[in-house]
């Protein structure tokens, strides 16, 4: 027999459920009916009446936890980037990127911040601990460059695409920082689905494509790596030659580039220079799409010297610019600035 203690404990885990579904769906209130018609057949409209001032606390509860659990992931996203870049973070880099960035108050900031040494604590054992070692590219401290994870194409001709998504998420993230951050393969889908890039194509021309099917369709939106905000973006393509492509790399741009691969041209994505040495001058190592096949390649000006080195052919700068951000609930929020 079910005890009143039970039965409310039993209601209590109802109600927190049936919040959070209803937050999961971007449902802001719900009305008392919506509550007892969910729970009907579990507890008799009398007894539910007479219990229901409780809802209001279990709602508070659910989003403390929601806001709890949101700050843990966002924490976690910038403790990868900063293990990824070999930097250290800061009390003051924490509250530029999530205070700063409106992603949470002041006050909430206040209430969760101590729970970080923890969560960087946590972390550092996984990453420790996982036998899992992934391609890691070493940038300027002064740049915000994702981990360099290898893509796949497998037999379809869209090294393109690939590269072009690379160039995107890591533009996103050095332009806008975590809070705005788009992953590669969101970016990468997208094009392909509904720019229908499925064969060989030039950089413009897949540029042009999602300029004209993706940034200018008002309903087509990306989401955050955080998943608490969606973005519209834009995006222009400026032919380049070697020198252009040299500049772009050393102020932090990823940049899309045609190589001769064994007589064929080939798409890579440039992300940094070449260092030490005289032999490596004006050399360029690049991102290829072949998996865990020839994951790095660098792109040189002259005839190659070295196997896994190959001509430069031409590249596009690619410049990307954030033009709407909204909540997951469809709140319109400021439009933030980029870094440089």
């Amino acid at each position: 027999m079910e005890t009143e203690e039970q039965k409310i404990l039993r209601f209590e885990d109802a109600i927190c459920g049936i919040v959070r579904e209803a937050r999961a769906a971007n449902k802001a209130s719900m009305h008392t009916r919506e509550y007892l018609v969910k729970l009907v057949g579990q507890f008799d409209g009398p007894w539910f009446l007479a219990n229901k001032y409780r809802i209001p606390g279990l709602i508070q509860e659910v989003e403390e936890d929601l806001l709890c659990e949101h700050f843990n992931v966002c924490v976690l996203g910038m403790v990868q980037s900063s293990l990824e870049q070999r930097q250290e973070l800061t009390a003051a880099a924490y509250r530029k990127e999530l205070v700063d960035s409106g992603t949470f108050s002041p006050e909430n900031f206040e209430k969760y911040r101590r729970s970080i040494p923890e969560i960087e604590r946590n972390y550092r054992q996984l990453v420790n601990e996982s036998g899992v070692k992934t391609a890691r590219i070493l940038t300027d401290a002064n740049f915000d460059l994702p981990l360099a994870t290898p893509s796949f194409q497998g037999r379809h001709p869209t090294c393109t695409v690939h590269a072009l998504a690379f160039c995107v998420s890591s533009q996103l993230r050095r332009l806008y920082g975590q809070a705005h951050a788009v992953k590669r393969d969101q970016i990468l889908h997208v094009v392909q689905s509904m720019c229908k890039c499925w064969q060989s194509i030039s950089v413009s021309e897949a540029v042009r494509k999602m300029k004209e099917i993706v940034c200018d369709n008002e309903d087509a939106w990306f989401t955050n790596d955080w998943g608490d905000r969606r973005l519209r973006i834009s995006v222009e393509a400026h032919p380049t030659d070697h020198d252009g492509l040299l500049a772009a790399i050393r102020r932090g741009i990823s940049t899309p580039c045609v190589i001769s691969h064994h007589g064929d041209n080939h798409m890579v994505c440039a992300v940094q220079e070449m260092r030490g040495g005289n032999e490596n001058e004006d050399k360029v190592m690049a991102l290829n799409s072949w998996g865990h096949l020839e994951l790095i390649v660098v792109i040189c000006k002259d005839e190659p010297a070295l196997s896994d080195e190959y001509r430069f052919v031409d590249a596009c700068v690619v410049t990307v610019r954030i033009v709407a951000v909204c909540k997951y609930n469809g709140y319109q929020m400021h439009t933030p600035h980029p870094r440089y």
